[in-house]
């Protein structure tokens, strides 16, 4: 089982006891505001773990649950996945409960499984998508070293309101890796 530690957080691949804990802290409208989870979800949980099995069993993908060291807590998710199958160009994608939103967990996730994804997995090319108004995880895709990518903004129909989506990119080459 890969695991990934930082300071404050562990970041674990998935097991089947977590969807309850995943389905009770996603199942929330903040998150269904700044992602493409649905509000009000029933089964999110469950099918996100088939993915994350099918991306183990298939590696087209790494995919983890934020877990607080402090309290031991699941917090949320991360993954890099392969867009297809048959492409190496891996999407970046997390959330976090809102109880845990301004703290910087997101930011040190992140920082970590692009960090793995990079200079372990030997992955080469990451991409986000993110709305144009979700500063918070802007801040965190450049962190990370992902640019916006002006060219491909466009718009969306979300939630019934048209949002700008802005799609962000990075590629690791010899000046990125440590």
């Amino acid at each position: 089982m890969i695991k990934i530690e930082t300071a404050r957080l562990l970041l674990r691949q998935p097991l089947a006891s977590d969807e309850e804990r995943i389905q009770k802290i996603v199942n929330h409208p903040a998150i269904g505001a700044q992602t493409f989870i649905p509000y009000p979800n029933e089964n999110f949980a469950r099918r996100w773990l088939a993915r994350a099995s099918h991306a183990k069993l298939f590696k087209t993908g790494f995919y983890f649950v934020i877990i607080e060291k402090d309290s031991g807590d699941i917090i949320g998710t991360i993954r890099a996945a392969k867009i297809t199958e048959s492409d190496d160009l891996f999407e970046l994608g997390y959330w976090l409960g809102v109880d845990y939103w301004g703290r910087g967990y997101a930011s040190e996730a992140a920082l970590a499984l692009v960090d793995y994804c990079v200079n372990v997995a030997g992955v080469q090319r990451l991409c986000a998508t993110c709305f144009a108004d979700n500063l918070a995880s802007i801040r965190v895709l450049e962190k990370c070293g992902l640019e916006r990518l002006a060219a491909f903004t466009r718009v969306i129909r979300h939630q019934g309101r048209s949002r700008q989506l802005d799609y962000f990119f990075m590629e690791a080459n010899k000046e990125t890796k440590n």
